[in-house]
């Protein structure tokens, strides 16, 4: 065999099998043809070089094109392949010893990023000889899957791989486009997330977008979330996903709603408050933001996650379309919102009964000059989730009542704030089209100390 050597001047032509890769295929026509195979197979089944070309050229283009062409489809997310080290071993080739018994070839998914077990056996991929060591490879490889040892790969007694190894395999067979024998497309179908309609990408888009958020959180919101295939790198045999990515893929569709709660109370894990702003954290709109993106690239899993993150949002939601980011602590069950609010109308009945009505000339002067000095130093959804936090724990007693006595003093709502009926849905909301100088001067007058008889001397007196 030489290098001019064309596709008709071989004697067996086989065709390629289902879900066959490429690299496999080229094997497989040299083996067939008493030849071993080029060391430059591997590679000729995801490039157009000269030298793939002339392999191209030998093995049939009409049929490696396709295969290849197939598997560049397959893989292309954001407009670029994934890395090598996205692939474990990513020169070597790897085998299910029980499927090789059985079929005769190598599948394409065994070449999948981050591939590491077979979803028809649940056992380990081999990439060395059991017996020498030795890698595999495609140029090595001999006659009856056969090492350098004269071991038949096909006669290996497989490891027992991880269930979520087993599962990651099984999702991939299950994507729409992943050409998989029916026997594990058949195991794949009883994995919930495979229900849908999803492409390969799609599941890659999405992988990618959980390790991007698993470390986007670790680092406390220091690292960018717009992630990539070169950013998510792994290295040597860590290349598999871990077991709570895999684990959120599996189980994504049946308990969204249930890990989206969890998550949110993750991240208000170490606060008391009864009322958070979720805008206030780093790491939880950039999240979202990426999400979004993907759900816009057609994601089939983002849009849905993206509905269950909103409703369970809206679910916290205080009321206030002023205060969109505000929401109660997810910590804090539905049963235990509805007496917070309760106990609040009535305190607040009470509570406004002890202040004097409002003089209308009595109100801040709007001074534009210094407006831009406030505006670098106090932020009003701060100030007002901070008064309404602080009035709710007194209604609810974790804060004494004393320390009102200067607001009383100095303060004055309106009339309509002074009759009953009164909600935390209105407080908030008239809190909200205060300025910033008095939402920082009533916030400062609950945080005055109680023997002084005036405000602050840092903030403009009240009227």
């Amino acid at each position: 065999m030489t290098e001019s050597t064309t596709f008709t001047e071989f004697p067996v032509r086989p065709l390629p099998r289902e879900g066959e890769s490429a690299a496999g295929y080229c094997w497989r026509f040299f083996d067939a043809n008493g030849h071993t195979a080029p060391a430059t197979a591997r590679v000729a089944a995801r490039s157009d070089l000269p030298v793939d070309r002339k392999i191209s050229a030998m093995v049939g283009p009409h049929v490696i094109d396709r295969l290849r062409s197939a598997e560049r489809d397959r893989l292309t997310w954001q407009g670029s392949l994934p890395p090598a080290n996205w692939f474990a071993r990513s020169r070597m080739p790897r085998f299910c010893s029980v499927c090789i018994a059985e079929l005769g070839y190598h599948l394409a998914v065994w070449d999948m990023p981050l591939m590491s077990a077979c979803g028809v056996h649940g056992c380990r991929l081999l990439s060395r000889c059991p017996r020498c060591s030795a890698s595999l490879s495609w140029s090595t490889l001999g006659s009856g899957w056969r090492c350098t040892c004269k071991t038949a790969m096909s006669t290996v007694i497989p490891l027992r791989a991880h269930r979520w190894e087993v599962i990651f395999s099984r999702l991939l067979a299950g994507a729409c486009d992943s050409d998989a024998p029916v026997e594990l497309r058949h195991r794949a179908s009883h994995e919930p997330m495979t229900r849908c309609q999803y492409r390969t990408r799609d599941l890659y888009g999405l992988l990618v977008y959980l390790l991007s958020a698993r470390r986007y959180v670790r680092n406390g919101g220091h690292r960018s979330m717009d992630a990539a295939w070169s950013e998510l790198r792994r290295y040597g045999e860590r290349t598999a996903p871990s077991r709570p990515e895999v684990t959120l893929l599996s189980t994504l569709s049946p308990s969204l709603q249930v890990k989206a709660g969890r998550f949110m109370r993750w991240l208000c894990r170490h606060s008391a408050e009864t009322l958070v702003d979720m805008g206030d954290d780093p790491r939880f709109t950039p999240m979202l933001d990426a999400l979004q993106s993907l759900s816009a690239a057609g994601n089939p899993f983002a849009g849905p996650a993206l509905c269950t993150v909103g409703e369970c949002w809206r679910s916290s939601h205080i009321g206030i379309s002023s205060l969109e980011t505000v929401c109660f602590n997810p910590q804090l069950r539905l049963d235990e919102r509805v007496p917070i609010l309760d106990g609040f109308s009535r305190w607040w009945a009470s509570f406004v009964t002890q202040i004097q009505p409002r003089d209308p000339a009595d109100c801040f002067a709007d001074d534009p000059s210094d407006e831009e000095e406030w505006l670098s130093v106090w932020d009003s959804r701060h100030h007002a989730v901070s008064i309404l936090n602080a009035f709710l724990d007194v209604a609810s007693g974790k804060r004494s009542r004393d320390g009102l006595l200067q607001l009383i003093r100095r303060w004055h709502p309106p009339e309509e704030l002074r009759r009953s009926g009164a909600t935390l849905q209105s407080v908030g909301a008239y809190l909200t089209t205060l300025s910033l100088r008095e939402l920082a001067f009533v916030d400062a007058l609950m945080s005055a100390p109680m023997s002084s008889n005036r405000p602050p001397t840092d903030y403009p007196n009240h009227g």
